[in-house]
């Protein structure tokens, strides 16, 4: 479905990459770019392109819609870029799902989610605004996951499991059903967790076991010079 203005991405690496060959494929023509950190997308693009922050406030007008496009361990940056966009600017956080994802029509999911290619959401599972599931993961039958979630490519989460606010499940882990992960919590690539993780413990191992603490970060600097 084409959008009634344009579509803004945050980020110009590899998750924009991706979220924009679904909008293509999803009629979407009209998309503008922006990433500070790059002179150029690092990715043969069609996309209007800018740098400097400035020139992103002149665009501005033209969006209707928002996707901040950056993965990794960022989800509490990623969630509150995309509230400051809606509040400050009124841009809509879009959804962006694969047709080749999985979900179950009883799943709920919420706002500004990015759900990428052979992703599978199961019966009665919840999935927060802003999050990323991401290719081949699995989120299993009743899970509740939080906002600004990211679950990597290959990771699995069994029945019935929690994932608080800004966790981000690295790739190829398991969490085993009926488990809590607390926000801001970081769950290492590879990793086994059979037991609930606290509040911005960082994990890693199997069996899981406690590296650090390590809480999100956010910074709106750029965000604040539009």
């Amino acid at each position: 479905m084409t959008s009634a203005g344009a579509v803004l991405l945050w980020g110009a690496r590899s998750q924009a990459r991706i979220v924009e060959a679904i909008l293509r494929r999803d009629g979407v023509r009209d998309l503008i770019m922006f990433d500070h950190s790059l002179t150029a997308p690092n990715f043969p693009t069609a996309a209007r392109f800018v740098w400097r922050p400035e020139d992103l406030g002149r665009l501005m007008l033209d969006c209707a819609e928002v996707v901040v496009c950056i993965g990794g361990k960022n989800g509490a940056q990623r969630a509150a870029l995309s509230e400051a966009f809606r509040d400050r600017f009124g841009l809509t956080p879009r959804s962006v799902i694969s047709p080749l994802a999985t979900i179950d029509p009883e799943a709920e999911i919420a706002s500004g989610v990015q759900i990428l290619m052979a992703a599978c959401v199961g019966l009665a599972a919840r999935i927060g605004a802003f999050t990323i599931v991401n290719s081949n993961a699995t989120v299993d039958h009743e899970c509740q996951i939080g906002a600004g979630v990211h679950i990597m490519g290959g990771a699995s989460l069994a029945g019935r499991t929690t994932l608080g606010n800004h966790v981000t499940v690295g790739t190829n882990a398991t969490v085993l059903p009926n488990l809590t992960v607390g926000a801001g919590a970081q769950v290492g690539a590879g990793a086994l967790v059979r037991l609930d993780v606290g509040e911005n413990e960082v994990v890693i191992g199997m069996p899981a076991r406690l590296l650090r603490i390590e809480p999100p970060t956010v910074d709106l600097s750029v965000f604040n010079a539009i």
